[in-house]
């Protein structure tokens, strides 16, 4: 998924991030998943009507450490 040339993405099959809903009672290790299966394609997604597309380097933080600290983020917040 992560290789996937953006112009080979279709839009409409892109998830919105905005209509990911994550329950309160999960383990963070349950939110991840659960996050991962609605969104699909973590590397591609739209958030809103503007589609994203995620690359990091290869000596860089894994995905889960980055979702992690995303998902502390929103709970701090």
């Amino acid at each position: 998924m992560s290789q996937q040339r953006w112009g080979d993405i279709r839009k409409e099959e892109l998830t919105d991030i905005s209509q990911i809903h994550l329950d309160e009672n999960l383990s963070p290790e349950q939110k991840m998943c659960s996050f991962l299966e609605q969104v699909g394609n973590p590397y591609c997604f739209l958030c809103g009507e503007t589609p994203v597309q995620i690359c990091f380097t290869e000596n860089g933080p894994e995905l889960g450490e980055l979702l992690q600290a995303y998902f502390l983020r929103l709970k701090q917040s």
